[in-house]
């Protein structure tokens, strides 16, 4: 079936590339030997979209005050310093069906770029992708992804995501501008426009009238006697992020731009799950409407209820009426509520749908009662006895009571309830009045198991003095769990070392740059955060983060004992017996940055 669909795609998908093209039904895009694009010709409007190459741009930064947070005009109105280029490596990286891409490695100002120019087949061959990964070291500079286009307009049009903004070219009063998900420059006849999508970029000026520039990075200039001297390495490290370029006939709205920009940054993602028969039939719609000119913004469920809380929002400018709103199962009730959930008024409803009327860039929201209830089976737990060994939390009137660690460092217990519920799996926590013990330190306890039909255990745990190993035993089959230090950080990119003694605390570092250590990502479950811990001393350590992590162990129903490693470092505050059929549903692909593979940057020998 597989080989099939790849065989049809193959032949319908018309995607072609070498080391200096690709093209798609919709695009044509040439590099130049630089590596720079050279031109994306839209072949279904016989437009050209680039008036000269796509280029790096790398801009002198010497900032007179406050360098992390601003730019100067002095800065802005003088021309790039210079641009990325140097000896490129091109080579093709894709060549299926679905989608064909090109590398591009190149170096300048001791920074490494590889971009891969992306096209795609089928509905998101509408755009031209180019993803970056930067191992960046600039010097008083930012870095600017330039974009001469062939239509010109002095003004250009910025989403806000709760409405739309025009401005002009750039002037000593705006010269750096905010947008979300996308800028457009529409011809000033309005028969093309190109639209820049931006994943996870906000900032962008426009120097002429042909001409959009969107903000990649940006390493200030600082003067040496500065207090904020460590901003001269600000944003060093690599950095990973997508742009994309898209032509339209028409203006903005005629092109989608905020539909475009969606698909880029909020791509589909698929799901693996078992087996099963599929209550909902082979399609289902939870709620769709009649009109692309309406967006569903949020889908949650309600605070206080179980009624499925949509917000919607008019993305044109234009009041639009009569727009129907439509769900597979009905509508028990509709209600317009406001953002902190409060009724406004009901809403009328028939059946399976409704008619809403919206003023221009109105965001309204609805409680909806769908029926019938679609609602997932509800976790079956019971908690396991524990022998509490050692006491972990600590009251804010009373932070000597209770140890983490040899210095006396504990769990505010003011900020934990009697149940922590972690994606519906509840965690009982022992008792936190003074003295009492509420966790047990592992030395080969043997814990028993509840009667029941249950099929995996839930450990609510953590270590100290750094992640440990720790071997747990399920009657005669046993499992190796990494658990997690129960403080420091859970996740960060990649991170300034500076020599000799720093203060946790402070604004200003003057030591000199030692290394740059990798990003990373903690991946085990967290279960429940506290953004400080107590001291033995009576102190808070403030953005000193104490964690407690959730693992699963899968069982074979009827386990009647198990029973915990022999290592100290590892301490388990609860232990639940459960039967969970939602956890056979996990994600096809990482839904966040994973980092496993990341290194650390090596410094120039200039720095």
């Amino acid at each position: 079936m597989t080989l099939i669909l790849a065989t049809r795609l193959a032949r319908s998908s018309e995607l072609k590339v070498n080391d200096r093209l690709l093209e798609n039904l919709r695009y044509r895009v040439t590099l130049n030997d630089a590596g720079d694009i050279a031109g994306i010709f839209d072949k279904s409007a016989h437009r050209e979209l680039l008036d000269s190459p796509a280029r790096l741009a790398i801009l002198s930064e010497n900032l007179t005050n406050f360098p992390a947070w601003n730019m100067d005009w002095n800065d802005r109105a003088n021309p790039p310093r210079s641009y990325v280029g140097g000896v490129a490596k091109i080579r093709i990286v894709e060549h299926g069906p679905v989608r064909v891409a090109i590398e591009v490695e190149r170096q300048a100002e001791n920074s490494v770029f590889i971009q891969t120019i992306r096209l795609a087949a089928g509905a998101a061959g509408d755009r031209v992708e180019v993803a970056n990964h930067v191992a960046w070291q600039g010097r008083a500079c930012s870095l600017k992804a330039e974009f001469p286009l062939s239509v010109t307009n002095p003004l250009a049009t910025y989403n806000w995501e709760i409405g739309k903004i025009q401005r002009g070219n750039n002037d000593p009063k705006k010269y750096e501008v905010p947008s979300h998900g996308w800028f457009d420059l529409t011809d000033a006849k309005k028969d093309y426009g190109v639209s820049v999508l931006t994943d996870s970029k906000y900032g962008s000026d426009k120097p002429n009238d042909h001409t959009l520039r969107l903000t990649l990075l940006y390493t200030p200039g600082v003067r040496e006697n500065s207090d904020y001297y460590e901003q001269r390495y600000q944003d060093w490290g690599r950095h990973e992020f997508t742009y994309a370029l898209q032509g339209h006939r028409g203006d903005w709205r005629s092109g989608k731009a905020d539909w475009e920009a969606a698909r880029l940054s909020q791509p589909l993602q698929a799901f693996r799950t078992v087996p099963h028969s599929g209550k909902l039939g082979r399609t289902f719609s939870l709620l769709r409407t009649s009109s692309d000119q309406i967006a569903m913004r949020t889908m949650k469920l309600a605070e206080e209820s179980d009624k499925v809380v949509v917000r919607l929002q008019e993305l044109h400018g234009f009041a639009v009426s009569a727009v129907e709103l439509q769900t597979s199962k009905g509508l028990a009730g509709v209600t317009e509520i406001n953002g902190v959930e409060q009724v406004l008024q009901p809403v009328a409803s028939s059946g399976k749908k409704m008619m809403l009327d919206f003023k221009p860039y109105q965001i309204r929201s609805l409680a909806c009662d769908l029926k019938p209830p679609l609602t997932l089976s509800p976790s079956a737990s019971m908690s396991v006895e524990l022998p509490y060994n050692l006491d972990v939390f600590s009251f804010n009137e009373a932070k000597s009571d209770g140890a983490c660690d040899e210095q006396g460092a504990t769990i505010p217990a003011e900020m934990i309830s009697d149940t922590v519920v972690s994606e519906g799996i509840n965690f009982k926590i022992g008792p936190r009045e003074n003295g009492k013990q509420n966790a047990v330190s592992c030395d080969g306890q043997k814990l028993t198991l509840p009667d029941g039909d249950f099929n995996q255990v839930y450990l609510l745990a953590m270590a100290v003095y750094g992640d440990t190993d720790g071997t747990f035993t399920l009657d005669e089959r046993t499992v190796t769990l990494r658990i997690q230090d129960w403080s420091g950080f859970i996740g960060g990119w990649d991170t300034p070392v500076f020599q000799g003694n720093v203060e946790q605390l402070t604004y200003s570092i003057k030591n000199p740059l030692e290394r740059i250590d990798a990003g990373f990502t903690k991946r085990d479950p967290l279960a429940w955060f506290c953004s400080h811990r107590h001291q033995r001393d009576g102190s808070d350590q403030a953005y000193t983060y104490c964690y407690l992590f959730k693992y699963r162990i899968d069982v074979s129903p009827g386990t009647k004992a198990m029973t915990l490693p022999v290592n100290p470092r590892i301490c388990v505050l609860a232990v639940t017996a459960a039967r969970d059929e939602n956890v056979m549903t996990q994600p096809a692909v990482l839904l966040y940055d994973d980092f496993s593979h990341r290194l650390p940057l090596v410094l120039h020998s200039s720095h």
